[in-house]
């Protein structure tokens, strides 16, 4: 996995974990982001990832009686999938609960399409660059998430109750 897709990974994380309302309503978004040559440097990385991982999961709120609750704020279920030179890393079977949040973050060296089937959500992704898949896990079942012209299957997606 390149060093720019982690960085990448890394920056959607952490928009994710900022960005979080905990609105249950479904969701189902894909991006493509081109990637640049040159990435900060290994430390930036780390220090991004680290922050990413350790973001909190609860949110502080005070009613009007001024007494604290705590609210939980769903995490975002992530996975970074790439195909380089003819090879799947990060794929395999993905299981996630259903009803969860979840994050399919494609690399691709190839111009191509994602299609993760029984959702039907589609990314197109041109050679190099990376691209994101965010959806609910609301269906349950086994779904393939695939390069649909090269028919090179990425993951299967295991979504159970």
């Amino acid at each position: 996995m390149s060093k720019a897709f982690r960085i990448a990974a890394a920056t959607a994380l952490l928009a994710l974990s900022a960005c979080s309302t905990g609105d249950t309503a479904t969701m189902t978004t894909a991006t493509t982001t081109t990637l640049p040559d040159a990435a900060p440097s290994t430390s930036a990385v780390s220090e991004t990832t680290t922050t990413a991982l350790e973001s909190t999961t609860t949110v502080e709120t005070a009613p009007a009686s001024d007494v604290p609750t705590t609210t939980s704020v769903p995490d975002v279920v992530a996975f970074a999938i790439s195909y380089v030179g003819g090879e799947v890393t990060g794929g395999g079977r993905i299981e996630v609960p259903l009803g969860e949040p979840v994050q399919l973050l494609i690399e691709s060296d190839i111009a191509d399409e994602a299609h993760l089937h029984g959702y039907d959500i589609y990314l197109d992704l041109d050679a190099g660059a990376a691209g994101t898949i965010e959806f609910t896990a609301d269906i349950p079942g086994i779904f393939e998430l695939e390069l649909e012209n090269s028919r090179v299957l990425l993951a299967e997606l295991e979504v159970s109750p």
